[in-house]
């Protein structure tokens, strides 16, 4: 990996792609289009049945990366999102592996 694109913004773009193969249940490094290509092809499910949490995907996948938000505000919108009913009930699901990668972000970049 060329040491320009391990930034921030990069690594929250990361955390949209795990993020959305968690939500929809598939191997974010098995998508056949980039995340942002299959976020816009499932962004009727997922904001039909949960808006919250594609809120805070749709933010992680910009296609200009430099357009990502930090990931202090990722974090501060899906803290936001999981007080959602349909959205915690969703993360319940994948909880180890949401665990896993946010305490990445976490510590990556929170301290």
């Amino acid at each position: 990996m060329h040491e320009e694109w391990q930034t921030e913004k990069a690594d929250v773009y990361s955390f949209g792609a795990v993020l959305l193969g968690l939500v929809m249940g598939k191997d974010s490094n098995k998508f056949n289009k980039s995340p942002s290509t299959y976020a816009t092809e499932e962004a009727s499910y997922l904001n039909q049945h949960h808006p919250a949490i594609f809120q805070v995907i749709k933010g992680c996948l910009s296609e200009d990366v430099s357009d990502n938000p930090s990931s202090k505000k990722v974090l501060t919108r899906l803290l936001a999102a999981i007080k959602s009913d349909t959205t915690l009930d969703l993360l319940l699901e994948c909880l180890p592996q949401l665990a896993a990668v946010t305490i990445r972000l976490i510590v990556a970049y929170m301290y």
